[in-house]
């Protein structure tokens, strides 16, 4: 995983270099190599990273984080140990799990749909959200209140054990540990899913008068554990894809589907697109299939190998924690 996090930063840009803990902690720096060892072996894997990516921007959903949240936090007397000691113990959902780990390219800075989750809402422009966004029930309500139509009336706790997807007619259990939100809605909202417990609207899409577009989903971020029968199942993959191209009005750069934890991030410049790829999981990946924006005429494989088919590139097998790359031109 320490590698993994190393390629990805280079790959991402964001940086000139970590301080990678290589050593065990404990023992005489001879006792254990396997980490030196393999860091070693992946340096021309870096420098493949760092030219296959230089010079590009990455694309993707825009996450939106202010780093000042506490400051303004309105929190219920009630909730505020609980609140603080989720954020102290990381037992929250981190605010890009819900993207990163459905295989959605993300970025700081971006011309799609934002990700607002919680207290963010109330740092956001009305110009940030010219792209749409997708909203937990909370930031959904910051933002009502503020003015901006995202076409809920009001959210209300509700304990459940799942999720109904209309659309693909079956349930997922088993999401017990989110904090889970009924939505009342605005009658023109496309209800896409409903909790079980009362038939209670649990996610859904809206475009206001302005033209804006929202998925809300409802859950309160800050009050959810990361379950993945909620955040990271089949369906909740294939409708926040849908939604979010629906939303902007156009492809991601780069998607795969049904396998978890397959981090993808891409970067474009005038004539290219590069992709890279962290295999997050102890489970291999059978030739995993990853679908563009657009086709393309030429392909690169670093680290991998495998073909374009137009808009799609069929990769080798990825075993557990592999990572791989590509540039489209």
């Amino acid at each position: 995983p320490l590698e993994l996090f190393d390629l990805i930063l280079l790959a991402n840009g964001g940086t000139d270099g970590i301080l990678n803990y290589v050593f065990d902690y404990s023992q005489k720096p001879e006792y254990e190599t396997g980490y030196v060892d393999r860091f070693v072996k992946n340096q021309p894997l870096r420098q493949e990273v760092m030219k296959l990516f230089k010079g590009k921007k990455s694309v993707g959903v825009r996450v939106f984080q202010h780093n000042r949240l506490i400051e303004n936090w309105d929190l219920p007397a009630r909730h505020v140990n609980s609140i603080f000691e989720r954020i102290y113990n990381n037992n929250t959902a981190t605010w890009s799990e819900l993207l990163s780990k459905n295989s959605i390219p993300t970025a700081f800075d971006s011309d799609f749909p934002l990700f607002v989750m919680g207290e963010n809402a109330k740092y956001i422009s009305t110009d940030d959200l010219k792209n749409g966004a997708i909203l937990d029930a909370q930031a959904a309500e910051i933002l009502k209140n503020r003015g901006i139509d995202t076409g809920l009336i009001k959210s209300e706790r509700i304990e459940t054990f799942g999720e109904y997807f209309i659309r693909e007619k079956d349930t997922i259990n088993k999401i017990l540990g989110v904090g889970t939100r009924a939505l009342y809605c605005n009658e023109n909202a496309e209800i896409l899913t409903t909790f079980t417990s009362g038939n209670q609207t649990a996610s859904y899409f809206y475009e206001n008068a302005d033209g804006t577009k929202f998925l809300v989903l409802g859950f309160d971020h800050y009050a959810s554990d990361f379950v993945s029968n909620y955040f990271c199942n089949y369906y909740r993959q294939a409708q926040l894809i849908e939604y979010i191209e629906k939303i902007v009005g156009r492809k991601l750069p780069a998607k795969s589907f049904k396998n978890p934890n397959l981090y993808i991030l891409a970067a474009k410049d005038e004539t290219s697109m590069s992709v890279a790829m962290a295999n997050i999981c102890l489970d291999d990946i059978y030739t995993p299939e990853i679908i563009l924006d657009r086709e393309y005429s030429e392909v690169k494989f670093v680290n991998c190998t495998g073909h374009l088919e137009g808009n799609k590139v069929i990769l080798s097998d990825m075993h557990p924690f592999g990572f791989a790359m590509f540039e489209v031109k």
